[in-house]
C-alpha cells in the first residue's frame, strides 16, 4: 500500500476534507468524507444517501486538499 493512500485514508486528513468543503458551499456537518483510493474520495449526503459527489484531491506543500469536486448521483 503506498504512503499516499495511507495518508489519505487517516481520520485527521478526512476531517479536514470535510471542513474544506465550505469553499464548494456545501455544509460540513451534512457530509460524510469516504476514501475511494489514494487521491478520490466519495462524499456523501447524511440525510440521502442517494445525494453523493466524487472529490480528487491532490497534495499541496504536504497539506491533502480537493482539487474538484463533482456530482456523483442525486
Amino acid at each position: 500500500m503506498s504512503y499516499s493512500l495511507l495518508k489519505s485514508e487517516t481520520p485527521k486528513n478526512t476531517e479536514a476534507l470535510k471542513y474544506q468543503l465550505k469553499q464548494f458551499g456545501l455544509n460540513p456537518e451534512e457530509w460524510e468524507v469516504s476514501p475511494s483510493n489514494s487521491n478520490q474520495f466519495l462524499i456523501l449526503n447524511q440525510s440521502d444517501s442517494n445525494f453523493q459527489f466524487f472529490g480528487r484531491t491532490c497534495d499541496d506543500s504536504q497539506k491533502l486538499q480537493w482539487q474538484s469536486i463533482q456530482l456523483y448521483k442525486i
